[in-house]
């Protein structure tokens, strides 16, 4: 199936060119694999410090992080991660967009605005 992929500018710079690109999903993938496809052709430029975040969105939905620092994917999935063909509400995708955040602390702050503070706290 074939989806577009876009993604966040990191600077004024990188507004100058469009970074939408069609893709083609195959049967097997899922979203770590699309990831470190991306990953490997350049699609994510480097960044002064390389302490950045971007997380992978599917129709609204957040689904992995990538710490640029770290080298490491996070996947939100509870249990194993499917394939992208294999979970009904992505089979009509239309786009996949990556979201940037200039550190992880940029992140968590989004997170927690997000769920209006109330994800992981609890009140007595």
């Amino acid at each position: 199936m074939e989806v577009l992929i876009n993604r966040d500018s990191v600077c004024m710079g990188d507004d100058i060119e469009d970074h939408r690109i069609a893709y083609n999903i195959l049967p097997s993938m899922t979203f770590s694999d699309l990831f470190k496809e991306l990953i490997a052709k350049g699609y994510f430029p480097s960044v002064s410090g390389n302490d950045v975040v971007w997380t992978l969105f599917c129709d609204g939905e957040d689904i992995m992080t990538y710490k640029t620092q770290e080298n490491k994917l996070y996947g939100h999935f509870i249990d194993k991660e499917p394939k992208i063909v294999d979970v009904k509400r992505w089979q009509d995708i239309k786009e996949i967009y990556f979201r940037y955040y200039s550190s992880p602390l940029k992140r968590a702050k989004a997170i927690f605005i997000k769920f209006n503070g109330q994800k992981g706290f609890y009140r007595s």
